[in-house]
């Protein structure tokens, strides 16, 4: 029956909910996701907005994907060669720059294109690192929940900052970008402290 269901899956996810690092990367899942639900919804409203042109709008998206796939094979290629810390750090604070630089140029077809491809690259990024760190933070009888566990995290944070992007839009247009500082520093932190754990092994 489902409570009887509900028990087991509890039991089967406590452990990992229990450890540090697993909540150290559910931390930088969550506090990065949701920035970036908030800016999937307000990147393209913002460049239809400045520019009175949803073709506008669509070219950014390209340009913006096109650029990120480019910098998933070089964030792949810098990961095998130099390791985990610096392509997630650097990634990460990318974010946080993006963030603040968005902030100030929402009303800037120009800058919402160059810094929205660069948050865009730079969050792509970070997501391309994270199955190789649930791979080191998770056992061998463990990785599977702790990907089921990390997909329930980004998704949960999409819709809560799809959510939060569309009211705070209408607070003013900076603000998801200004509490995108605040969330992308958090998952920098979280990133910066999982590493450390991760090398003390």
């Amino acid at each position: 029956d489902v409570p009887r269901q509900g028990l087991q899956l509890w039991r089967s996810y406590r452990p990992l909910l229990a450890r540090r690092d697993v909540l150290l990367l559910l931390g930088l899942r969550l506090s990065i996701t949701s920035f970036w639900g908030m800016a999937t919804l307000a990147l393209p409203l913002l460049v239809y907005r400045a520019s009175q042109s949803a073709a506008t709008a669509a070219y950014y998206g390209a340009v913006s994907l096109a650029v990120a796939a480019a910098g998933q094979l070089l964030t792949g290629l810098l990961r095998d060669r130099y390791g985990r810390t610096g392509p997630l750090i650097i990634s990460s604070l990318g974010i946080v720059a993006s963030a603040a630089c968005l902030a100030l140029y929402t009303d800037s077809v120009a800058g919402l294109f160059v810094f929205g491809t660069s948050l865009t690259a730079t969050a792509w990024a970070v997501s391309t690192l994270v199955p190789a760190l649930i791979a080191e933070v998770a056992d061998a009888d463990e990785k599977n929940l702790l990907v089921g566990l990390g997909h329930m995290v980004w998704s949960g944070a999409m819709v809560t900052g799809s959510i939060m992007g569309g009211i705070l839009i209408e607070v003013g247009a900076h603000v998801p970008f200004a509490l995108g500082v605040i969330h992308a520093s958090v998952g920098t932190l979280c990133t910066w402290r999982l590493c450390v754990r991760l090398d003390n092994r």
